[in-house]
């Protein structure tokens, strides 16, 4: 028989898992975890305590069998389970139980949106760096082989501002020189390099540029490797030893990086907007992610589509507990019910509903 009243820990997350506020007259949890934890509550027929961790993590290996934050708690026996966007893992699994599984964390990054790039500069944005320095080897050795090819006798100096011309499509007066075939090649050069240029000037002056998008976890990888980007994680999470295991090189090596730099930041601080300044990478799962930014093509932040990896999501319960068999079931009564996956699609759509409200807040400011 359940019990009826256990003791349940979660850390305090937006629309993830909120703490009742007593000052409010609240006395329910909020949040998809904080529904389904009242959903068990009322299929079971128990009360619950809830606790935190007061390091606020979800739980770190710290050696000899000792863990901190959430699992740590549950070890103990300070809680009876633990709840909150819980991935499985076999590392946990020696030291607690998991429930059945009732969802899944699809691990991957959200960024600032790029920048708006200033058009002052929109002149040089046609042709990337290679084929500018193309263009200047062109335009200064040209005039040296029609020199020494000895198709004209016109001086250096001249010779490189009708090579000049040429590119911006000044005519050339043909009789100064012996021969057309090399003459003919700078036209053909310069036809198209004018051409491309002028198409795709008009193309960013009609339509705003944009800094570089960080797409996936290839790209991420290499900004990181040019010291570009900072990636940040929450302390105390299975990311970084799943990342690991994973077996792909540019996974691990983030993994490295954020071991290496010390890259963690406290659980319920990792998605401050603080952190979001310059140029960083803050790991997460997505439907967390959502939660806080939004969901594309509303969202407050860049979330990326790439999945680093993809671990089941259950309930962290003590080994001694009595009643693991009874909890599973309702869990899979609830899955099969699609009674979570609803719960979630209401807290998406409040997630939309206040990057709505906040856009057009912000909207009224810049207006005043």
């Amino acid at each position: 028989m359940f019990p009826s009243e256990i003791t349940v820990a979660s850390l305090q997350f937006q629309q993830v898992f909120e703490f009742p506020d007593s000052e409010k007259g609240e006395t329910k949890p909020k949040g998809a975890e904080g529904r389904l934890l009242e959903v068990l509550s009322q299929a079971l027929n128990f009360k619950y305590k809830l606790v935190t961790s007061p390091d606020k993590q979800w739980g770190h290996h710290l050696g000899n069998g000792t863990w901190n934050g959430l699992i740590g708690v549950v070890m103990r026996e300070e809680a009876d389970m633990a709840i909150c966007f819980f991935g499985t893992s076999e590392e946990r699994k020696q030291f607690i139980d998991f429930s059945e599984p009732y969802s899944i964390n699809e691990l991957t990054f959200a960024t600032n949106f790029p920048k708006l790039l200033p058009t002052a500069y929109a002149y040089m944005y046609p042709f990337d760096l290679i084929t500018w320095l193309g263009i200047l080897v062109v335009l200064f050795t040209m005039p040296i082989i029609f020199r020494v090819l000895n198709v004209t006798k016109l001086p250096y100096s001249y010779l490189l501002l009708k090579v000049f011309g040429a590119i911006v499509l000044q005519p050339i007066n043909e009789k100064k020189f012996r021969g057309l075939l090399l003459l003919s090649c700078l036209w053909y050069f310069a036809s198209w390099i004018s051409a491309g240029y002028a198409a795709v000037l008009a193309s960013f002056l009609s339509v705003p540029l944009y800094d570089t998008y960080v797409k996936d976890f290839k790209h991420l990888t290499k900004v990181v490797q040019g010291g570009e980007y900072k990636v940040l994680t929450p302390k105390g999470t299975a990311i970084i030893p799943a990342m690991q295991n994973t077996g792909k090189d540019y996974l691990i090596y983030i993994a490295d990086m954020i071991d290496k730099n010390d890259w963690y930041v406290l659980s319920d601080k990792y998605m401050d907007e603080d952190n979001f300044y310059g140029k960083t990478a803050v790991l997460g799962v997505q439907l967390m992610l959502n939660f806080k930014f939004g969901k594309a093509p509303l969202a407050t932040k860049y979330i990326s589509n790439d999945m680093a990896l993809v671990l089941p999501v259950a309930m962290v319960v003590n080994k001694n507990f009595c009643c693991k068999n009874e909890l599973n079931k309702i869990i899979k009564r609830i899955n099969g019910a699609g009674l979570y996956k609803r719960i979630t699609d209401d807290e998406l759509y409040k997630a939309w509903f206040r990057a709505q409200k906040e856009s057009l807040e912000q909207e009224g400011l810049l207006q005043m």
